[in-house]
């Protein structure tokens, strides 16, 4: 397990933007962003970006999951209980990012700051077999 990431980017951004932090820019070209504003995970660092609507629209494509970068989904969907322990996940709120070659990376918060966390390929396939959303 390793601290930082993903969920740490959000954590950190979210922070600055209560505390009265600087105006947000685009990690990609440094534009000013609104409020509202969509990210994109960086597969190379594992972590997630702000992006600009011009740079994301780069990324929102079909064919473009395979590259650097990847559009967050900004939909929402309420699943049914899953059990996180046998992910090794040892709380209920996390976010799960599949990789290219297969494996599957759980990002989640710990006492000591944002965690990663590689899940077990079995682990993961019993957990989606009964939830297929999961897996999206």
């Amino acid at each position: 397990m390793t601290a930082g990431g993903a969920l740490a980017a959000l954590i950190r951004s979210s922070a600055d933007r209560r505390a009265g932090g600087p105006e947000e820019r685009c990690d990609l070209c440094a534009a000013p962003l609104a409020g509202d504003h969509r990210h994109l995970y960086e597969t190379g660092r594992e972590t997630a970006l702000c992006a600009c609507p011009g740079c994301s629209v780069l990324f929102a494509g079909n064919g473009t999951g395979d590259g650097p970068y990847r559009l967050i989904p900004q939909r929402r969907v309420k699943l049914p209980p899953v059990e996180t322990g046998p992910l090794g996940v040892p709380v209920g709120l996390a976010f799960f990012v599949p990789r290219s070659d297969g494996t599957v990376v759980a990002h989640y918060p710990s006492p000591a700051g944002a965690t990663r966390w590689e899940v077990d390929a079995s682990a993961w396939r019993e957990a989606v077999s009964p939830c297929p959303d999961l897996a999206g």
